[in-house]
């Protein structure tokens, strides 16, 4: 009966070092976290954000084509049905861009190939056809074009004053 008591002891004392070891490593652990410094920046290639199911519904990275970044917002489908809204750079210049709910592009927003007049803003029909233009003419005159879904238009320009 003795030595079943001194075994018993024994493993008590054993299980009552290993949990006061376990709770110094717990206690350095959060000591050690606690005092770490807060980083000045976090560096990568791309951050997404994923939703519950796990699909990508934000996306921050680089656009290598003209060594520049992008943002884009995906709906609920994520990146295979393309992005709803885009903020990013091209050759031209910083651009915008909001589609419909199927991802074709609705809004555009964006600097202009030609470097002379600036920027553009585009309004397109639910097919992808421009239908209404507001842009600058190389004399800094406001244009504005205003067509139909088959590419026919005015383009109204400020007359003489």
């Amino acid at each position: 009966m003795e030595q079943r008591i001194e075994k018993l002891e024994r493993q008590c004392r054993l299980y009552r070092n290993l949990f006061i070891l376990a709770g110094l490593a717990v206690v350095a652990l959060v000591t050690w976290g606690a005092t770490k410094p807060v980083p000045e920046g976090i560096a990568a290639r791309r951050f997404v954000v994923v939703n519950k199911n796990n699909i990508v519904v934000a996306a921050l990275g680089q656009v290598e084509q003209v060594d520049g970044g992008f943002l884009a917002l995906y709906g609920a489908k994520g990146p295979t049905a393309g992005a709803i809204v885009t903020v990013g750079v091209l050759p031209t210049g910083g651009f915008v861009n909001v589609g419909n709910p199927q991802s074709e592009s609705a809004v555009f927003i964006g600097g202009s190939s030609n470097t002379k007049t600036g920027g553009i803003l585009t309004l397109k029909y639910k097919t992808g056809e421009p239908v209404v233009q507001l842009r600058a003419d190389g004399e800094g005159n406001g244009v504005v074009w205003v067509g139909n879904r088959k590419g026919r238009g005015r383009t109204l320009k400020p007359g003489p004053q």
